[in-house]
């Protein structure tokens, strides 16, 4: 698993900021919605050390924790996030550049984020690092990191928003269900995953659960499981008359009070089948060919 570092601007903003509506909107949004992500999904392994952790509860650079609606809603996601994680001290001061230059809030946490960002680039892994509003420059600006005493560079994996976090999670290799029949939840989570970086704020309009043969189903599959989750999850955030109108589904009735909807077009042209339990909950039923179960 990878190391994530965050843009110590993610977390500390100046009392002036803070003060303007719109500021302060924009940093609450892009700090829950990141760290959000980074707290339900277990995507990388967040770097924290005991000098961010002096920085964090003594500067004057979180005035959110003066401001008890806010506290009360920022405070319990950083101590999920960050405890237990706390690596200790780093063992050497040298420090990195970086291109092109960065915004910090205060001159000590800059110098402690490059003597970080040294360390890993020491590694020569690759990381994740995500940007605060202050430093996204657009998809096609990447920080580099390098030093006069080692000859490579560390360029991180830009992460610039929730959904980019979200890009990260193989959902297949993750919540595909395996060889148990237990593998529901994962399965959820997966759909989940899928409707959040596809649909973002649009919610599923069914709660839904699965049937043995459709878990049993899916283990046997080996080709078009991440197509299989996408046309599951677009299923999910349309009512039935726009899955009907829908291309890329094109739902239908069947016998039984059953329905089913396409995955794939021909010549597999593939179908899941599924049925209504109440009028805001679905079972998937199963999962075959064209004419499969007909």
């Amino acid at each position: 698993m990878k190391t994530a570092l965050l843009d110590p601007a993610i977390y500390f903003i100046s009392q002036d900021k803070w003060n303007n509506p719109d500021d302060r909107n924009t940093f609450i949004k892009h700090l829950l919605d990141n760290l959000g992500v980074a707290t339900r999904f277990n995507i990388a392994k967040l770097y924290w050390d005991q000098t961010f952790e002096i920085y964090f509860w003594s500067k004057q650079l979180t005035p959110w924790r003066l401001d008890g609606q806010f506290n009360n809603m920022i405070r319990p996601i950083l101590y999920r996030l960050f405890s237990g994680r706390n690596i200790g001290a780093l063992s050497e001061a040298n420090r990195c550049a970086v291109a092109p230059n960065m915004f910090y809030h205060d001159g000590e946490i800059k110098e402690h984020f490059l003597c970080v960002m040294h360390s890993q680039l020491v590694k020569n892994e690759d990381i994740f690092l995500c940007l605060s509003v202050q430093n996204d420059l657009g998809s096609h600006v990447k920080y580099s990191f390098s030093c006069n005493c080692h000859s490579n560079v560390l360029t991180p994996t830009q992460v610039r928003n929730s959904k980019e976090w979200l890009d990260q999670i193989d959902v297949v290799d993750l919540y595909w269900p395996r060889n148990n029949l237990d593998d529901r939840a994962r399965l959820g989570i997966g759909l989940d995953i899928i409707r959040l970086r596809e649909y973002e704020d649009i919610p599923f309009l069914y709660s839904f659960s699965f049937s043995d043969d459709f878990i049993s189903r899916l283990i046997s599959v080996s080709v078009d499981k991440l197509n299989i989750l996408e046309k599951m999850a677009m299923r999910l955030v349309q009512d039935q008359l726009s899955a009907t109108r829908d291309g890329r589904l094109q739902d239908e009735p069947m016998p039984n009070n059953r329905r089913r909807f396409r995955v794939t077009q021909r010549p597999s042209s593939t179908r899941i089948h599924y049925r209504y339990i109440y009028n805001n909950k679905v079972e998937f039923l199963t999962y075959g060919a064209h004419d499969y179960s007909l």
